[in-house]
């Protein structure tokens, strides 16, 4: 958990919905004075929260995360809003002004206006420049404890005598906001009266414990459903299906009746199931842990239970017209349209327009949280539905930017590390010998250079499988370690090398794929293995390029190298995955020195390069492609953009330069000086050298500098 004293970014008012913990302050403390009062010495009694410093653990908390508890986040007098006024402001008994804000984005530029009986004139008693997705805010009303001067409507100013018996009831306040996002509260005409609970729990079969995290996404669900009962469009489609929905009866159903229950449902509260779909009636809508997540359509866009429950709610069941043509909010029996699915189509359509009010995933990442702020309570949360899934829609948008720092990756993402990229250019051919081995026993699959260390996976036998580190600092390579099992960090067994297939460094980790269908992650100064990394289906290649481990089978999956860290042990989320090919020992990854990482694939004889801009959207796409007469083996790329390609001995020209646009070969180089290739397979430039795996007659590694090349 993150706890911060002060808010030094604007930017983390935007993500306060991904469980940062704005403030340490208590429900107590919240009582002390004062707190967002530039002047409080002086007779101006503006409350100005005019920059994240304003936000101090005394006047404010963020409601509704982590670590707030059931007796806070259960109780209805703490945690509950009607969906018409999300934003609350209220003087509290202790004589505090207090603004709840059950948003899950930030708003800009809200003004509290008040008036008091004897004073002819309403003023500005507070200005919240922006107020924080979920805030809590409290603090001392000026005029209690001293005169005050303000200013009105019509730019006057006057003066607020002292009132230290200043009650709840004595001031009446009123919101003023123009931010756009703001006024959508305004349209919203549903009377609900929204809280939390949970249920029947744990004497129930069905119901799970309620968390702060399901409240947070109950309260964009609630929000978004309540502002499309209130448009026009979903009026309209009311009326264009006037009587084509009937009630558990079978009798049909207008359109004003339907709009009149949408709008008018009592009071209810959510709830968490573990079956599947969930469950509604009443003053209960509960959902399963997915349906938290799937609604937005940049996730996996199903709303189906959401509707589906509410429908219950407004108190339609499956009763005697379930699979007689019921097409009222429960099914689609016979093919007949239902309520349910217009809502649904009205939802999507509203939140690819970025109409919804919470209308993306990325205002609160309740999956990407699920992973970034690891904990045993976190893990409860949403289980296996907390996983990232490839998003069915894309929604791009500045504020989101802003707030997650884009589809690509985001803030959290390291840079990609180019380090141990400098030294004197090298030229060695490190065969068995030098390795220190019986001939029978040696075979490099994939190196790695970084500095002054050679990093060789050795794929010969079973028996003799091992991951090799060599010390180049003499300019030949002699033999530091060699690795052949480790203890798994997870079970603290002895685990044994199985077929390593790739191998890659950045910063202080060694990744090394193939073995156990994992990618096994190293200590490089201890080689103690720290974790393994489990993508769908194994992994034959691995590259670490613009903060994101890919690996590679049938296809390309990424996972955040920022999570690869003792704490996330086995469980580190794929975040995006490529389309599938056919899968191959062969296909391999690499990566230019700017970061690009691409795709080597055996079967359709590609080389195509990733592309990692929505990322976050669960996409991983191609932005160049490749095609080639013969099947490549490895592709590495200089630093002035040149790009060489190994064929293996699939062809008369088995290592050659290209095109990067096109693929033409431009320069055969099978024989460079007095080496020729005979079957060359991963290829690497490091160090103004090209280091290239040549896997016949004797495998070994050849470092060539690049002025050979020229």
């Amino acid at each position: 958990m993150f706890i911060r004293n002060s808010i030094k970014k604007i930017g983390l008012f935007a993500a306060a919905g991904l469980c940062i913990v704005l403030g340490s302050c208590s429900e107590e403390n919240l009582d002390t004075p004062p707190g967002g009062n530039p002047d409080a010495a002086g007779l101006s009694g503006l409350i100005h929260m005019a920059s994240p410093e304003d936000y101090t653990s005394e006047n404010h908390i963020i409601m509704l995360q982590d670590d707030e508890p059931e007796s806070i986040f259960l109780d209805p007098a703490q945690r509950s809003f009607d969906s018409r006024r999300p934003v609350q402001v209220s003087v509290t008994g202790n004589r505090e002004l207090q603004l709840r804000a059950y948003s899950p984005r930030r708003i800009r530029d809200l003004k509290v206006w008040a008036s008091i009986e004897g004073y002819p004139d309403e003023f500005l008693l507070a200005r919240f420049d922006i107020v924080p997705p979920f805030l809590e805010f409290r603090t001392a009303i000026p005029f209690v404890s001293a005169d005050k001067e303000y200013t009105t409507a019509a730019g006057k100013t006057i003066l607020i005598l002292k009132n230290p018996h200043l009650g709840p009831d004595d001031l009446s306040l009123r919101i003023e906001c123009e931010d756009p996002y703001y006024k959508k509260f305004a349209a919203i005409k549903t009377t609900w009266s929204i809280s939390f609970s949970n249920f029947e729990y744990p004497n129930h079969p069905y119901w799970l414990a309620m968390n702060p995290a399901h409240c947070r996404e109950a309260v964009a669900m609630s929000l978004n459903m309540a502002y499309l009962f209130s448009t026009q469009e979903y009026q309209d489609s009311l009326r264009v299906n006037d009587r084509r929905f009937i009630d558990n009866a079978l009798n049909a159903l207008s359109a004003e009746t339907l709009l009149s229950q949408s709008l008018t449902r009592p009071s209810f509260a959510w709830g968490t199931l573990h079956i599947q779909g969930g469950l509604g009636g009443g003053g209960t809508l509960g959902l399963q842990d997915v349906c938290f997540l799937g609604h937005y359509a940049d996730d996996v866009s199903d709303n189906m239970a959401l509707f589906h429950e509410f429908g219950h709610g407004m108190g339609y069941g499956h009763g005697m017209g379930y699979g007689h043509g019921s097409n009222t909010v429960i099914s689609e029996s016979g093919g007949k349209y239902s309520w349910r699915q217009m809502c649904q189509s009205i939802y999507l359509r509203q939140s690819l327009a970025k109409e919804l009010p919470v209308y993306s995933r990325r205002f609160m990442h309740s999956r990407r949280n699920h992973y970034d702020q690891w904990s045993d309570n976190r893990l409860a949360y949403f289980g296996a539905a907390g996983r990232y899934y490839r998003g069915r829609h894309v929604i791009e948008d500045p504020e989101l930017d802003e707030l997650d720092g884009g589809l690509s990756g985001g803030t959290d993402f390291l840079a990609t590390d180019n380090g141990g990229d400098t030294g004197d250019a090298l030229r060695f051919r490190l065969d068995y010998a030098t390795a220190g081995v019986a001939q029978r026993d040696y075979a490099p699959r994939d190196i790695y250079v970084y500095g002054d260390l050679l990093y060789v996976a050795n794929d010969m036998r079973p028996a003799d499988y091992s991951l090799d580190v060599f010390d180049l600092s003499t300019g030949s390579p002699k033999l530091l370690k060699r690795i052949t099992a480790w203890k798994d960090p997870q079970s603290g067994a002895d685990v044994t090398l199985g077929k390593p297939t790739g191998i890659f460094r950045s910063y202080d980790k060694i990744y090394l794929s193939g073995s156990g269908s994992r990618v096994y992650v190293f200590d490089a100064e201890t080689y103690e293995c720290l974790n393994f990394l489990t993508p769908a289906g194994g992994a034959f290649s691995v590259a670490v390029g613009e903060g994101v481990v890919y690996s590679i089978l049938d296809a390309v999956r990424a996972m955040p190298e920022h999570l690869v860290t003792s704490q996330h042990i086995g469980n580190v989320p794929t975040l995006a995955t490529s389309a599938k090919w056919s899968r191959s020992e062969d296909n391999t990854l690499a990566r230019d020195h700017r970061g690009e990482v691409y795709a080597v694939v055996n079967g359709p004889r590609k080389i195509m390069r990733m592309d990692r801009s929505l990322l976050m959207s669960g996409r991983l796409d191609i932005a160049r492609e490749l095609t080639f007469d013969h099947a490549p083996q490895g592709v590495c790329f200089a630093d002035d953009g040149r790009m060489f390609v190994s064929f293996g001995n699939a062809s008369s020209v088995r290592f050659a330069r290209v095109d990067p646009e096109s693929g033409e070969v431009l320069e055969d180089l099978t024989k460079i000086g007095d080496i020729e290739f005979k079957n060359p397979q991963k290829c690497l430039i490091r160090r103004n050298t090209l280091f290239v795996v040549d896997r016949l007659p004797d495998f070994c590694v050849y470092a060539i500098p690049l002025k050979d090349l020229e």
